[in-house]
């Protein structure tokens, strides 16, 4: 979340927030509910110099490549260590 939020400030993106992702739980063990990862959304604005949606839309790919891809790097450098 740091991550992005960093690269938004840098693209000059407004984040507005951030949402848990409502899941539906019905019929999961106890042992799949302690594991089971929360999901968040972030709701991004359109910031100030970005003139259509089109251009907004290529702001966003370029936020989440950047984050990605040092996330990406670490996992690599994770499992060539294991």
């Amino acid at each position: 979340m740091a991550q992005l939020e960093h690269f938004l400030l840098v693209e000059k993106q407004p984040l507005i927030g951030w949402r848990d992702v409502p899941v539906d739980t019905t019929g999961l063990g106890e042992a799949v509910l302690a594991q089971m990862p929360v999901i968040r959304q972030a709701i991004i604005g359109r910031g100030p110099n970005i003139r259509d949606q089109d251009a907004h839309e290529r702001k966003l790919l370029a936020v989440r490549k950047q984050t990605q891809n040092p996330l990406r790097e670490l996992a690599a450098k994770k499992n060539c260590r294991a």
